[in-house]
């Protein structure tokens, strides 16, 4: 029996030990409202580059019952820089990205899990380095710099799970992808710490 196979088998067995944890239970929440703020690791990737940074995520939401909420977020993902492609070269910075999300939970004896379906509004500035002058640019020997102010609508997918602390406190840990229609996706793993009031 191969090493990979009794360490498999003895997570199994752990997991059947705690089963008990994974009934679903009724939980009654303190409050519908809560706030949360934290950080994490995020990746930025364009065309043919990515880049991998520390990020931070600020939200607000409201449960309406004790399967669905709504929740409000503020996140500023990494900077980018692109390689030369056709004659350009951009980089991504200033990001600001607002996200509004529908929220689905699943409440354990000690912890809950939820998904996330939303839309985010990314909005950035960008500088490109290109061989031919293009809208407000300045030379640089035979380039040309140009700074540009965009934005973009980016789709968003997320799992995670609360981790009590007391009735009104908790620890969250989620990953939330971010598909944008334009420029860049945004991935990251974040955990923070939340209120209910």
């Amino acid at each position: 029996m191969s090493r990979s196979i009794i360490i498999g088998f003895a997570i199994l067995v752990s997991s059947l030990g705690q089963a008990s944890s994974w009934d679903l239970i009724e939980k009654d929440l303190k409050s519908p409202w809560y706030v949360g703020a934290g950080g994490g690791y995020g990746n930025v990737s364009g065309e043919d580059d990515e880049n991998w940074s520390s990020t931070w995520y600020g939200y607000a939401g409201y449960r309406f019952d004790r399967v669905w909420g709504i929740e409000f977020g503020l996140t500023q993902p990494g900077e980018l820089d692109m390689d030369l492609i056709e004659g350009q070269s951009i980089a991504i910075d200033g990001n600001w990205s607002t996200s509004a999300s529908l929220l689905g939970f699943a409440y354990y004896r000690d912890f809950s899990a939820f998904y996330r379906v939303g839309v985010q509004y990314d909005d950035y500035d960008t500088v490109a380095f290109l061989e031919r002058e293009k809208g407000e640019c300045q030379a640089l020997g035979e380039a040309f710099v140009c700074q540009d102010s965009a934005h973009q609508i980016s789709w968003l997918l997320g799992l995670g799970g609360e981790f009590p602390i007391s009735d009104a406190v908790f620890i969250r840990t989620e990953w939330i992808s971010a598909w944008g229609q334009d420029d860049f996706d945004h991935h990251q793993a974040l955990m923070s710490l939340a209120v209910a009031f």
